[in-house]
């Protein structure tokens, strides 16, 4: 099975998907999805669209006709300007007026059959809202726009409020207990596990090496906004976690779980050279050369004095892509993702 990954398109940024095909086309020399590379399965990790725009479904139904599975999950833009539950329900109505093959999964699973193996692959998915220590809440509150433009309406409430920490947390509680399950399930049944969310699910490693190298309180605060550390639901079942919201692709492995995100960003904030997205980023799931991909590497305990690099990245296996200081090896890594 080959797994196109992508996310944070942010098409929502755009009139319409014309538009937006046309400024990635100036970038990249082609249109997004021109170029799959005979992928079968494409992975959408969130932050796609504005449901409220034509765009969200407009790319929707150009991937259905070209995948033979679509699997998307939210972000937390798609919930801007938006209420909660109103949004995702919309979400999941629009990816079944698209087509069969697109699977939208909130706390959900799909399995796919690879055509050539004939083996079953579980596809466990959900947002995954992160876990937001009490001490922290306040400082991602002021600082996030999601606890500014996203509503919500509690159950029993006469109308809805604006999102919180409190909201967030409770469903990362869920999102998780609820993967968690699901991959012990696929261990019981000796199944391969992908799971896809929008935030990510180690906390390093997976964002620019400056928000995770420079240690005050209010960085290390943000952070928690954008990651939280599964580690310890990752067994040799789950073949990968794919996920976004970063806006900072990267590679790396825990144990033998692929963790990878592949994320295009802001089309109009970032130069062609600054930004590490891979136009035809594949994931061959029956070619997996685990040897070749760097090992997750913790933080170091707080009495140990942490080295970095010239380029402010800490001394370490784990490579990001967006490293300028050895592009080269990056690139080598990456090339067995590629058909």
């Amino acid at each position: 099975m080959k797994i196109h990954l992508l996310s944070d398109l942010h098409i929502e940024h755009f009139p319409d998907l014309a538009q937006f095909q046309d400024m990635y086309k100036e970038r990249y020399g082609n249109e997004l999805l021109e170029n799959n590379n005979q992928a079968n399965v494409l992975v959408l990790a969130g932050d796609i669209g504005n449901v409220k725009k034509v765009g969200y479904q407009q790319f929707l139904v150009k991937a259905s006709a070209l995948y033979e599975h679509v699997i998307i999950v939210g972000g937390n833009h798609e919930f801007y300007g938006n209420e909660y539950f109103e949004c995702m329900a919309k979400m999941k109505e629009i990816c079944k007026e698209v087509g069969e093959n697109v699977h939208f999964l909130d706390k959900s699973k799909v399995e796919i059959v690879d055509s050539e193996t004939k083996e079953v692959y579980v596809f466990v998915g959900a947002i995954l809202w992160s876990n937001i220590p009490e001490e922290s809440q306040l400082y991602v509150e002021s600082a996030m726009n999601d606890y500014r433009l996203i509503k919500i309406k509690e159950s029993g409430a006469d109308s809805a409020t604006l999102l919180r920490t409190k909201h967030t947390v409770q469903m990362f509680k869920e999102e998780s207990e609820y993967i968690k399950q699901e991959i012990e399930k696929a261990k019981i049944n000796q199944q391969k596990v992908i799971v896809v969310s929008h935030n990510a699910p180690l906390n390093r490693g997976v964002s620019a090496p400056q928000f995770e190298t420079v240690d005050n309180g209010s960085t290390r605060s943000l952070n928690y906004a954008f990651a939280t550390d599964l580690s310890s639901i990752m067994d040799d079942h789950v073949i990968a976690w794919l996920f976004g919201h970063t806006h900072y692709s990267s590679l790396q492995k825990f144990n033998n779980t692929i963790v990878a995100s592949n994320q295009l960003g802001y089309l109009r904030g970032f130069s062609k050279e600054e930004n590490s997205y891979k136009v035809d980023w594949i994931l061959d799931t029956n070619n997996l050369n685990l040897a070749s991909i760097p090992k997750f590497v913790p933080y170091p305990p707080k009495s140990q004095t942490q080295t970095t690099n010239a380029s402010g990245a800490s001394s370490s296996e784990t490579v990001n892509s967006n490293s300028s200081s050895n592009p080269s090896k990056f690139s080598n890594i990456l090339s067995f993702f590629k058909k």
